[in-house]
């Protein structure tokens, strides 16, 4: 008759060592492009303000830490929102 011990159960399982292949580098102007798009998604949808003291408003995820012209903004994450 099997037993139900949960010991024997760990005891029989093995690990099996998996390789996974290698990703190919990703281009800087790819990486660049990408940032882009996500600050400024940020910044459209409300998400981030100029850098202020105290709490943020509702809605308000990131601050905008550095705007220089031609540039894209700096945001730092400031707290996490559930939606």
């Amino acid at each position: 008759m099997a037993s139900n011990d949960k010991s024997s159960k760990k005891a029989q399982t093995k690990t099996i060592p998996v390789s996974l292949p290698m990703l190919p580098p990703r281009a800087p102007k790819a990486d660049a492009e990408a940032k882009e798009h996500f600050v400024r998604g940020v910044i459209v949808r409300g998400e981030a303000i100029s850098a202020t003291e105290g709490p943020l408003p509702p809605g308000v995820t990131h601050e905008i830490v550095k705007e220089e012209n031609g540039e894209i903004p700096v945001i730092r994450r400031r707290r996490f929102s559930a939606f």
